[in-house]
């Protein structure tokens, strides 16, 4: 049984893994915006807390 459920946790990880990136992706992106206009943009600062949740 431990393994079946390690294997269902496999999928799980994958995708925490796709959104760990595409955190630190926007995370970047949204600090160039901050040095270009002095704030950080709505949508990106919504999706890392997204991610963060």
């Amino acid at each position: 049984m431990p393994l079946l459920k390690w294997l269902l946790a496999v999928p799980h990880y994958l995708v925490l893994a796709v959104l760990l990136i595409a955190a630190a992706l926007v995370t970047i992106l949204a600090l160039i915006a901050i040095l270009l206009t002095g704030a950080y943009p709505r949508p990106p600062f919504d999706f890392v807390v997204g991610v963060g949740r």
